[in-house]
């Protein structure tokens, strides 16, 4: 059984109210690396520094990029530098500022217009990460309204054949009870040459804003006319506001197409 890495980045906002580009995702525009193994970690920043800890297996690091979002009050771009390590990380914009919802009066000193971004930045070369076990401090994350989290992407090539690897990311706030385009996301496909026996998806997505109440998410992957649904697997997992989440499914041999929402 092979497996196919198919990586998005999405901040959801599932409260009163992340393409390289805002309210859709799309396609990065740095290179993405070829590799065979995807794997990701991240922290919450909500309520300060965060741990992003991460095993990694007996193989190359041919890239890793570093995500992270929040929300200023007003339409201000937020945050571009963060702390890794206590090394320096320079982001680029890849999405917002996007205005969400107003936060009421009794939202205290952050009560206003809350105005979302996303950074991204290749970190490959800063050598932060070897194979074996990871911990690395995060700080400086200093969005005023909201710090929603950071995440590591880390792709590898452990040497036993070609991976797809295939990357969307962005800014892409949903919410259901919102007006579109904000009550939903927008579906993403990723297309690949099809094989004559079948093969696992793996979907790995960074999700900011997503708290750990009642509040409820869905994630649909279709291949083919296969719909397969994943219920509430978002919720603040990596502490408050970001999930780093791992999702499995089929691919049939002879399919082309993975569509995720």
């Amino acid at each position: 059984m092979r497996t196919l890495a198919f990586a998005c980045v999405v901040a959801l906002a599932p409260t009163f109210a992340w393409a390289d580009g805002s309210e859709m995702l799309g396609n990065p525009t740095i290179p993405i690396a070829n590799g065979n193994i995807v794997m990701a970690a991240g922290t919450g920043m909500q309520n300060g520094p965060g741990l992003i800890q991460i095993d990694l297996p007996a193989a190359d690091i041919v890239q890793v990029i570093a995500y992270w979002s929040g929300a200023e009050l007003g339409p201000m771009l937020g945050d571009d530098s963060i702390q890794i390590a206590g090394v320096d990380v320079f982001g680029k914009s890849i999405g917002g500022p996007t205005f969400f919802f107003t936060c009421p009066a009794g939202c205290g000193p952050t009560a206003g217009d809350f105005y979302y971004s996303a950074f991204r930045a290749d970190v490959t070369d800063l050598g932060l990460l070897a194979p074996g076990s990871n911990t690395l401090e995060v700080t400086g994350v200093d969005f005023f309204a909201e710090r929603s989290g950071v995440g590591l992407l880390v792709i590898l090539d452990d040497g036993t054949g070609p991976g797809v690897v295939r990357v969307r990311d962005g800014l892409d706030l949903a919410f259901l009870p919102f007006r579109a385009p904000l009550d939903t996301t927008v579906p993403q496909t990723f297309t690949f040459a099809p094989a004559p026996f079948d093969r696992t998806g793996q979907l790995t997505i960074f999700a900011g804003s997503v708290g750990d109440d009642a509040r409820t998410s869905a994630i649909d992957v279709v291949v083919g006319s296969t719909t397969t649904t994943f219920d509430n697997p978002l919720g603040s997992n990596d502490g408050p506001l970001w999930d780093t989440t791992v999702l499995s499914f089929p691919i049939a041999a002879g399919a082309t197409e993975v569509v995720a929402q």
